[in-house]
This record gives C-alpha cells, sequence and structure tokens, in this order.
C-alpha cells in the first residue's frame, strides 16, 4: 500500500496570536479526527507538524500516530 505523507506547516510567529490560531488548531483537530476514523487513511496516511515564526522546526516528525499529533495542537 502507498504511503501518504502530510506536512503541516503552522506559522506561530506574533502575528498569529489569539484567533488565528485557535483557528488553525480547530483545524488541524479536524482533520486529525478524519484521519483516525477513515480505514484507509490509518494504514496509508502519516503527519508531521513543522512550525514556524522566523526559522522553521520540526515539532512532530512524521508519524503514524494520531494520538501524537493531537498533543502537539
Amino acid at each position: 500500500m502507498r504511503r501518504l505523507s502530510i506536512y503541516f506547516l503552522i506559522d506561530i510567529s506574533e502575528s498569529m496570536v489569539g484567533e488565528p490560531i485557535q483557528q488553525v488548531e480547530e483545524g488541524l483537530a479536524t482533520i486529525i479526527q478524519a484521519l483516525k476514523t477513515d480505514p484507509h487513511a490509518l494504514e496509508t496516511v502519516h503527519v508531521s507538524i513543522i512550525v514556524f515564526a522566523g526559522q522553521a522546526y520540526t515539532q512532530l516528525p512524521i508519524t503514524t500516530d494520531y494520538a501524537a499529533a493531537k498533543l502537539f495542537l
């Protein structure tokens, strides 16, 4: 089965403080929940969370552990 890697690149700069970052977190939580309920996705989708504010940092390396991904939101 083919692997599908999804990289979430999230701006965490000062311009994202407050409502903008909350909306991003809610959107990511919705996507993660949808992936967890799709049997095909559970077998093929790998996710990674990369944050940036001037410099990029891998918050969550590529994984199929959706529970871990949700912890970083």
